[in-house]
């Protein structure tokens, strides 16, 4: 009987102490997100906006790299200054959000000039014996590119020794425009395969040149094929006087 009536006390007991209190659960606060481009051109500008949960607020704002990309502190309005990465802060009630961007030259454009050749060979199974004196020979200097961009993918059409077709890239993390691809050359009733590869360009303002004059400077390498043939020929060569023109 004793041992009855401690089992009733026990469970009386236990059925108050897990009574008490609110068993419904508690919402999560809810958390600062912060949205905005991945990528920006040299000289846009986007507004960077952020949200507490479903509510959008105004936070005040920073940058870590402001010469890269700089940032309004109240409208989150950021401006693409340089090459490079920065990172977006903002900051509300006690909350914090970052977002990573980077920033990239704004190849876009029409650019024409010339080439100078710096190199030329060719492996002994590549058919034209008398490659270099012949094409280089018969080279057309000239040379242009329509250029589009998004971000740091550059997309572009080249007309190039006699040829024309679509070349593709990446901008690399110096800022320098890389680009590959591969386009027919006709003439002298001979079509050979030319291979854009190698290419590295940056963009400087020449001295002395009026503001809007940009020139593009660097290197690549031109692969010529000539199938069924096997082998393989090459010309080094450098942007001369190219300019985006209006």
């Amino acid at each position: 009987m004793r041992l009855a009536s401690l089992a009733v006390l026990v469970m009386a007991v236990f059925t108050t102490a897990t009574g008490c209190g609110d068993d419904s659960p508690t919402s999560p606060s809810p958390t600062l997100t912060i949205s905005g481009p991945g990528e920006l051109l040299i000289g846009e500008t986007r507004t960077f906006t952020a949200m507490l949960g479903p509510q959008t607020v105004q936070p005040s704002w920073s940058s870590n790299q402001p010469g890269v990309a700089r940032v309004d502190p109240a409208t989150g309005l950021v401006a693409a200054n340089a090459n490079g990465r920065a990172t977006i802060t903002a900051t509300y009630q006690n909350q914090s959000a970052v977002a990573e961007l980077r920033v990239v030259p704004d190849y876009r454009g029409q650019w024409t000039g010339r080439i100078s050749v710096v190199d030329c060979g060719r492996e002994a199974a590549f058919p034209i014996v008398n490659f270099c004196s012949t094409v280089l020979a018969a080279l057309p200097p000239s040379l242009q590119l329509n250029l589009i961009q998004t971000g740091a993918t550059p997309t572009a059409t080249i007309n190039l020794a006699g040829g024309m077709g679509p070349v593709q890239g990446s901008i690399e993390e110096s800022g320098e425009l890389s680009l590959r691809g591969n386009i027919e050359v006709s003439g002298s009733g001979a079509t050979m395969g030319l291979g854009i590869d190698g290419w590295r360009t940056s963009m400087e303002q020449p001295a002395g040149a009026p503001i809007p004059t940009v020139r593009m400077v660097g290197r690549f390498t031109m692969v010529w094929t000539a199938p069924p043939a096997t082998g393989r020929a090459f010309i080094e060569a450098t942007l001369l006087d190219v300019v985006r023109t209006p």
